[in-house]
């Protein structure tokens, strides 16, 4: 962006929105490993069945967001961070783990669901602290935040059918997880 367009900007200074910005940035890279190293795991279980096209897809869509954030920090004037193993500690999240469970699925939901969460918050956060002072970068981050709403809602609705699934489960009314691995494997013929 050039000088008129940071002009725009008032009340907050562009290094710290850069700074934020980058931190989003190398969120959404390792949200994009988090993503394609937990679909690698839950190959040839029950889960890859269930939950292998979403992560997929939360994958690309966190390309697109570090792609936008990128894109932003350089109409800014700054560079993003490109050393990847500065990613998770640059981000919010500030560790890499994969969740305590690769075979439940309701273990790798709240898991998933807790991460989109602390980067709901933190996004929610910054957009309160720039409301005002510097719109292009409030509208970006507003829509990669209904994006992270939007997979919220996503995941809690997973979650509950899977609560009332094992609810199902007790009295007896539940596919074994034999008979949804055996489901897996046909499927993949």
């Amino acid at each position: 962006m050039g000088s008129a367009g940071n002009s725009l900007i008032r009340g907050i200074d562009i290094q710290e929105i850069i700074d934020a910005l980058d931190s989003f940035h190398a969120q959404s890279w390792v949200v994009v490993h988090f993503s394609l190293g937990l679909k690698n795991r839950l190959e040839g279980q029950a889960a890859a069945f269930l939950l292998s096209k979403e992560l997929e897809d939360k994958a690309q869509e966190s390309m697109n967001h570090a792609k936008k954030l990128a894109e932003r920090i350089a109409e800014l004037g700054g560079t993003e961070t490109a050393d990847p193993t500065e990613f998770v500690m640059l981000s919010s999240l500030k560790r890499f783990s994969m969740p305590s469970s690769t075979s439940d699925v309701k273990v790798i939901l709240s898991y998933i669901l807790e991460q989109e969460q602390t980067i709901i918050r933190k996004y929610g956060d910054f957009m309160i602290k720039i409301r005002d002072k510097d719109d292009l970068t409030y509208h970006l981050l507003r829509e990669i935040l209904e994006d992270e709403i939007r997979r919220e809602s996503e995941i809690e609705a997973a979650a509950a059918v899977i609560n009332s699934n094992r609810d199902r489960e007790s009295n007896g009314m539940q596919k074994t997880e034999e008979q949804l691995n055996l489901q897996y494997q046909q499927s993949k013929t």
